[in-house]
């Protein structure tokens, strides 16, 4: 989308990422999982395979959870249009509420 966050470029997730030596995209699995998220990432590439799942023993302190809290733009990467299909019951309106 023309609005998408592109947080793997994102300059607070870039740092934190380098001082735990790993990729911004392990920082941000790491994030969700400190936060009780289930995460279902996506590779066919051997080595991104790898890193998702060393992500999960990445802990991060409580002020780098914070900084990445502090970046909630309220965007969401699945907003549901696809399922606010004509004659269906859910509307892209209410979609979140249902």
């Amino acid at each position: 989308a023309k609005d998408e966050v592109d947080m793997m470029r994102n300059e607070v997730v870039f740092e934190i990422a380098q001082s735990h030596q790993c990729s911004a995209a392990q920082i941000l699995l790491a994030w969700h999982v400190n936060n009780g998220v289930s995460v279902i990432p996506k590779s066919v590439n051997k080595t991104r395979i790898e890193e998702n799942l060393k992500a999960a023993s990445i802990e991060l302190s409580n002020d780098e959870i914070s900084q990445i809290s502090k970046l909630d733009r309220h965007y969401r990467f699945v907003n549901g249009r696809f399922w606010a299909m004509p004659g269906c019951p859910y509307t892209y309106e209410n979609i979140w509420d249902v």
